[in-house]
């Protein structure tokens, strides 16, 4: 998990930012929820926005992200053009793995994953509206939520969906991000490394692929969390696929040949 500070666009943040804000301050919407969370709680609002405005900026410094992509069964054989073109157009490899560890509602790992949501503002207001319909149907819950709590998640939602949303135009990568912040929540069992990628000395933090469902980590060992790998566009398919087949025969994974795939889509290399 990379830090957020070292996304490929740092915009990404901003536009998050400025929707959600949009949708917050428009007194539709946002005095919608408002007005029901001041209901329950008098100058929760004011409590809350002054909580955003200290936490956001730490957030954001302190905030470690990897980003995956839905991958759908027609995919299987040749993985995705774009992912191709985009991260891997020469000697790539897609790691294709299973989606219920991070569909899992287990708080213990301390690290959160969050489907993309692609809009701009006014796409976003609308999503936030339908929301706040949620969170008002669930009024005798919220009643029940002591304050600091109630306060807890709604800035945790405020601030995940800043790092979850991205321009329309992104919409085909149908992105998942899990989403860590040891300032917030630290981990037990995420660790952090020093490292140098591309050439820039950075922080990591790292999810041990192992079995560990009291810590979280259900169904995350490699041979359970592997579904496949397709060996991208590249000039050396089969001494690829011969060295993963070998590796995850090495990591006692099962079956290694028929896990490891090789994609014949025709992308041009330079």
């Amino acid at each position: 998990m990379r830090n957020a500070r070292n996304m490929n666009d740092l915009s990404e943040v901003e536009h998050g930012k400025v929707c959600l804000l949009r949708a917050y301050h428009n007194s539709e919407i946002g005095g919608r929820l408002q007005g029901f969370l001041d209901g329950i709680y008098p100058g929760f609002s004011q409590r809350l926005i002054g909580r955003f405005n200290e936490s956001a900026p730490q957030f954001e410094d302190d905030t470690y992200l990897t980003c995956l992509s839905e991958h759908y069964p027609h995919e299987d054989a040749f993985g995705r053009l774009s992912m191709w073109r985009a991260y891997a157009p020469k000697d790539g490899v897609a790691l294709v793995v299973k989606s219920a560890p991070f569909q899992a509602d287990n708080r213990r790992l301390g690290a959160y994953s969050s489907p993309v949501f692609y809009g701009g503002p006014e796409a976003f207001s609308a999503d936030f509206n339908t929301k706040i319909d949620e969170i008002i149907s669930e009024r005798h819950m919220i009643e029940a939520t002591p304050e600091h709590e109630l306060q807890d998640w709604r800035l945790n939602m405020f601030l995940i969906s800043i790092l979850c949303t991205k321009h329309k135009a992104f919409d085909e990568e149908r992105e998942w991000r899990i989403i860590y912040s040891p300032a917030d929540t630290r981990s037990e069992v995420i660790t952090s490394r020093l490292v140098t990628l591309n050439g820039v000395p950075q922080k990591i933090q790292i999810i041990p692929l192992r079995d560990d469902p009291a810590n979280g980590l259900d169904g995350t060992d490699l041979p359970n969390f592997l579904e496949r790998i397709i060996i991208g566009p590249t000039s050396n398919p089969e001494t690829l696929r011969k060295t993963f087949i070998e590796i995850l025969a090495n990591a006692d994974v099962p079956d290694p040949e028929n896990r490891v795939f090789t994609s014949s889509i025709p992308l041009r290399m330079t």
